[in-house]
Protein backbone atom coordinates (compact mmCIF):
# COMPACT_ATOMS: atom_id res chain seq x y z
CA UNK A 1 0.00 0.00 0.00
CA UNK A 2 1.19 3.44 -1.06
CA UNK A 3 0.90 6.34 0.97
CA UNK A 4 2.80 9.94 0.67
CA UNK A 5 4.79 8.79 -2.24
CA UNK A 6 6.10 6.11 -0.89
CA UNK A 7 5.34 2.28 0.55
CA UNK A 8 3.98 2.18 4.06
CA UNK A 9 6.53 0.15 6.08
CA UNK A 10 9.09 0.54 4.48
CA UNK A 11 11.68 3.57 5.12
CA UNK A 12 12.73 5.64 1.67
CA UNK A 13 15.36 7.04 3.41
CA UNK A 14 19.09 5.93 2.23
CA UNK A 15 20.45 3.27 4.33
CA UNK A 16 24.09 4.67 3.94
CA UNK A 17 23.77 8.49 3.99
CA UNK A 18 27.54 9.49 4.51
CA UNK A 19 28.43 9.86 1.24
CA UNK A 20 27.38 13.14 -0.68
CA UNK A 21 27.39 13.84 -4.60
CA UNK A 22 25.42 14.76 -7.58
CA UNK A 23 23.26 12.57 -9.54
CA UNK A 24 20.87 13.02 -12.32
CA UNK A 25 16.79 12.36 -11.91
CA UNK A 26 16.96 8.82 -12.95
CA UNK A 27 20.65 7.84 -11.05
CA UNK A 28 19.08 9.62 -7.70
CA UNK A 29 15.25 8.15 -7.71
CA UNK A 30 17.32 4.98 -8.24
CA UNK A 31 19.18 5.01 -4.98
CA UNK A 32 16.32 6.29 -3.34
CA UNK A 33 14.30 3.48 -4.34
CA UNK A 34 16.81 1.04 -3.39
CA UNK A 35 17.63 3.07 0.14
CA UNK A 36 21.12 3.23 -0.34
CA UNK A 37 23.35 6.08 -1.71
CA UNK A 38 26.72 5.06 -3.57
CA UNK A 39 29.64 5.81 -1.42
CA UNK A 40 32.11 8.63 -2.56
CA UNK A 41 36.21 7.20 -2.04
CA UNK A 42 38.43 9.07 0.31
CA UNK A 43 42.12 9.25 -0.95
CA UNK A 44 45.10 9.65 1.26
CA UNK A 45 48.55 10.43 -0.13
CA UNK A 46 52.09 10.39 1.15
CA UNK A 47 51.61 7.29 3.08
CA UNK A 48 54.71 6.25 5.35
CA UNK A 49 53.41 3.80 8.21
CA UNK A 50 55.64 1.87 10.15
CA UNK A 51 54.83 -1.75 11.08
CA UNK A 52 54.13 -2.98 14.38
CA UNK A 53 56.04 -5.78 15.39
CA UNK A 54 54.64 -9.18 15.85
CA UNK A 55 56.38 -11.76 17.25
CA UNK A 56 54.52 -14.94 16.11
CA UNK A 57 53.50 -16.34 12.71
CA UNK A 58 49.74 -15.94 13.70
CA UNK A 59 50.36 -12.03 14.22
CA UNK A 60 48.24 -12.54 17.27
CA UNK A 61 51.16 -12.03 19.94
CA UNK A 62 53.33 -8.82 19.63
CA UNK A 63 56.60 -8.83 20.38
CA UNK A 64 57.49 -6.65 22.94
CA UNK A 65 61.01 -7.15 22.94
CA UNK A 66 61.67 -6.10 19.27
CA UNK A 67 59.07 -3.39 19.67
CA UNK A 68 61.15 -1.45 22.91
CA UNK A 69 63.93 -2.17 20.55
CA UNK A 70 62.47 -0.39 17.36
CA UNK A 71 61.33 2.72 19.43
CA UNK A 72 63.55 5.08 17.66
CA UNK A 73 66.38 4.36 14.63
CA UNK A 74 69.08 4.62 17.03
CA UNK A 75 68.50 1.35 18.01
CA UNK A 76 68.43 -2.22 16.46
CA UNK A 77 67.44 -5.94 16.76
CA UNK A 78 69.49 -8.46 15.89
CA UNK A 79 69.35 -12.32 17.04
CA UNK A 80 72.86 -13.57 16.24
CA UNK A 81 74.83 -14.88 13.28
CA UNK A 82 72.33 -17.52 12.00
CA UNK A 83 69.08 -16.44 9.95
CA UNK A 84 65.89 -14.58 11.85
CA UNK A 85 62.12 -14.05 10.86
CA UNK A 86 60.50 -11.06 12.38
CA UNK A 87 56.42 -10.76 11.61
CA UNK A 88 54.59 -7.19 11.53
CA UNK A 89 51.26 -5.16 10.29
CA UNK A 90 50.03 -2.03 10.52
CA UNK A 91 47.24 -2.10 13.28
CA UNK A 92 46.57 1.18 14.11
CA UNK A 93 47.11 4.73 12.88
CA UNK A 94 45.64 4.69 9.42
CA UNK A 95 42.12 5.60 8.53
CA UNK A 96 42.23 2.84 5.39
CA UNK A 97 42.87 0.04 7.80
CA UNK A 98 39.62 -2.19 7.65
CA UNK A 99 37.62 -0.73 4.94
CA UNK A 100 37.66 -1.61 1.40
CA UNK A 101 39.96 -0.16 -1.03
CA UNK A 102 39.46 0.73 -4.46
CA UNK A 103 42.14 1.92 -5.34
CA UNK A 104 46.13 2.43 -4.98
CA UNK A 105 49.42 3.79 -6.53
CA UNK A 106 53.09 2.92 -6.60
CA UNK A 107 53.42 0.96 -3.41
CA UNK A 108 56.59 0.39 -1.73
CA UNK A 109 58.33 -1.73 1.26
CA UNK A 110 61.51 0.59 2.55
CA UNK A 111 63.48 -0.52 5.22
CA UNK A 112 66.41 0.85 7.52
CA UNK A 113 68.90 -1.94 8.42
CA UNK A 114 72.58 -2.25 8.62
CA UNK A 115 74.24 -4.29 6.04
CA UNK A 116 77.27 -6.68 5.94
CA UNK A 117 79.63 -8.09 3.22
CA UNK A 118 82.95 -9.89 2.99
CA UNK A 119 85.53 -10.85 0.38
CA UNK A 120 87.61 -13.46 0.81
CA UNK A 121 90.42 -13.07 -2.06
CA UNK A 122 92.12 -11.59 -4.33
CA UNK A 123 93.55 -11.31 -8.08
CA UNK A 124 97.06 -12.41 -6.40
CA UNK A 125 94.71 -15.13 -4.39
CA UNK A 126 92.04 -16.28 -6.49
CA UNK A 127 89.32 -17.21 -6.35
CA UNK A 128 87.30 -13.77 -5.26
CA UNK A 129 84.57 -14.87 -3.40
CA UNK A 130 82.00 -12.15 -1.95
CA UNK A 131 79.43 -13.22 0.78
CA UNK A 132 76.40 -10.70 1.55
CA UNK A 133 73.77 -10.48 3.81
CA UNK A 134 69.92 -10.13 2.07
CA UNK A 135 66.37 -10.56 3.35
CA UNK A 136 63.46 -12.20 1.53
CA UNK A 137 59.93 -10.71 2.05
CA UNK A 138 56.60 -12.34 2.12
CA UNK A 139 52.84 -10.89 1.89
CA UNK A 140 50.70 -12.28 4.46
CA UNK A 141 47.26 -12.71 5.48
CA UNK A 142 45.89 -11.83 8.82
CA UNK A 143 45.75 -15.03 10.24
CA UNK A 144 49.66 -15.74 9.13
CA UNK A 145 48.96 -17.49 6.10
CA UNK A 146 51.32 -16.97 2.94
CA UNK A 147 49.83 -14.77 0.44
CA UNK A 148 52.64 -14.12 -1.87
CA UNK A 149 56.43 -14.07 -2.04
CA UNK A 150 57.47 -10.47 -2.70
CA UNK A 151 61.26 -11.46 -3.74
CA UNK A 152 65.08 -11.32 -2.12
CA UNK A 153 66.38 -8.11 -0.98
CA UNK A 154 69.98 -8.59 -1.53
CA UNK A 155 72.61 -6.29 0.33
CA UNK A 156 75.97 -5.61 -0.59
CA UNK A 157 76.85 -2.57 1.23
CA UNK A 158 79.54 -3.08 3.68
CA UNK A 159 78.40 -2.11 7.30
CA UNK A 160 76.15 0.90 7.00
CA UNK A 161 73.15 1.47 8.44
CA UNK A 162 70.70 2.97 5.42
CA UNK A 163 67.71 3.70 4.65
CA UNK A 164 66.42 2.08 1.05
CA UNK A 165 63.69 0.89 -1.08
CA UNK A 166 63.70 -2.80 -0.39
CA UNK A 167 60.46 -3.82 -2.51
CA UNK A 168 59.54 -1.32 -5.45
CA UNK A 169 55.53 -1.69 -6.50
CA UNK A 170 56.54 -3.75 -9.61
CA UNK A 171 57.79 -6.44 -7.01
CA UNK A 172 54.10 -6.26 -4.90
CA UNK A 173 52.06 -5.95 -8.32
CA UNK A 174 53.98 -8.55 -10.12
CA UNK A 175 53.67 -10.96 -6.91
CA UNK A 176 49.94 -10.03 -6.14
CA UNK A 177 46.25 -9.96 -8.10
CA UNK A 178 44.87 -6.24 -7.68
CA UNK A 179 42.41 -7.81 -5.37
CA UNK A 180 44.76 -9.44 -3.40
CA UNK A 181 46.74 -6.33 -2.88
CA UNK A 182 43.37 -4.49 -1.57
CA UNK A 183 43.14 -7.06 1.04
CA UNK A 184 46.38 -6.80 2.01
CA UNK A 185 46.13 -2.68 2.28
CA UNK A 186 43.02 -3.63 4.08
CA UNK A 187 44.21 -6.29 6.94
CA UNK A 188 47.26 -3.26 7.44
CA UNK A 189 50.11 -5.32 5.13
CA UNK A 190 50.49 -8.58 6.99
CA UNK A 191 54.22 -9.07 6.26
CA UNK A 192 57.29 -11.80 7.19
CA UNK A 193 60.54 -10.45 6.72
CA UNK A 194 63.85 -13.71 6.88
CA UNK A 195 66.63 -11.97 7.05
CA UNK A 196 69.86 -14.35 6.29
CA UNK A 197 73.24 -14.57 6.59
CA UNK A 198 75.95 -15.80 4.33
CA UNK A 199 78.84 -18.18 4.04
CA UNK A 200 80.96 -18.58 0.33
CA UNK A 201 83.75 -20.91 -0.06
CA UNK A 202 85.76 -21.36 -3.35
CA UNK A 203 89.27 -22.49 -3.98
CA UNK A 204 89.87 -22.15 0.40
CA UNK A 205 89.00 -19.12 0.41
CA UNK A 206 85.59 -18.72 2.79
CA UNK A 207 83.68 -15.27 2.94
CA UNK A 208 81.45 -15.11 5.92
CA UNK A 209 78.72 -12.13 6.96
CA UNK A 210 76.30 -12.21 10.04
CA UNK A 211 72.52 -11.32 9.70
CA UNK A 212 71.34 -7.59 9.11
CA UNK A 213 70.69 -5.81 11.80
CA UNK A 214 67.05 -4.26 11.26
CA UNK A 215 65.81 -0.85 12.37
CA UNK A 216 62.63 0.19 10.82
CA UNK A 217 60.20 -1.33 8.20
CA UNK A 218 57.44 0.35 6.69
CA UNK A 219 55.15 0.48 4.02
CA UNK A 220 54.91 3.53 1.60
CA UNK A 221 52.24 4.62 -1.44
CA UNK A 222 51.91 7.53 -3.40
CA UNK A 223 48.09 7.32 -2.72
CA UNK A 224 45.43 4.75 -0.86
CA UNK A 225 41.71 4.97 -2.03
CA UNK A 226 39.31 3.73 0.66
CA UNK A 227 35.68 3.55 0.91
CA UNK A 228 34.88 5.19 4.25
CA UNK A 229 32.38 2.89 5.90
Amino acid sequence: MRGNGGIIGKSNIPADNVASGVWGLREATSYRRSGSWPQIPVTVTSVSQEYNWYGDLTLTTEDTAVTSAMINASTSSNYGINEYKLYSYIDTGEPWLGKTITAFSNLSIETKVNTYRDVAGTIFTPPVVIATTSVTYRALDNTGTTVADLGIDTHSITQIATTRTARVNADITGAMTDAQIKTWLSQGCPLRHQYLDDDESDGGNTASVDTPDVYIVRIKADSITYLPT
